[in-house]
């Protein structure tokens, strides 16, 4: 048996979807226009003629990022930093998780 809904709630319902569209398009334009611009020549961008899809498609940005030193520099500071700090948290979390495992060490205060 099914249940009937209200009109309340059919029109509800209608609104979190009309909302939930409006939200979705208000967090993606941003992501397509940087895409776009991206990808687009840079004259075109600054006047204003890109607005959703490339126009005069172009890479040089990304050729430019590519080869810049200090993007290479800062990848391997990640990559460093990422690698050190998740070994240190490791040996930290193994050296506290030690005692926890054993039975002893929770109520007698030795650990073996």
């Amino acid at each position: 048996m099914k249940i009937k809904e209200s009109w309340g709630s059919r029109l509800f319902d209608a609104c979190n979807a009309v909302l939930m569209v409006m939200l979705a398009a208000a967090m993606l334009y941003p992501m397509v226009f940087v895409l776009s611009a991206s990808i687009s020549d840079n004259a075109k961008v600054v006047s204003g003629q890109v607005l959703l899809w490339p126009k005069s498609l172009s890479l040089a940005a990304y050729e430019r990022l590519v080869f810049n030193p200090d993007l290479w520099i800062s990848y391997w500071n990640t990559i460093r930093y990422t690698t050190v700090h998740t070994a240190l948290t490791l040996m930290a979390t193994a050296a506290m998780a030690y005692p926890l495992a054993k039975n002893g060490c929770r109520d007698e205060g030795t650990c073996c």
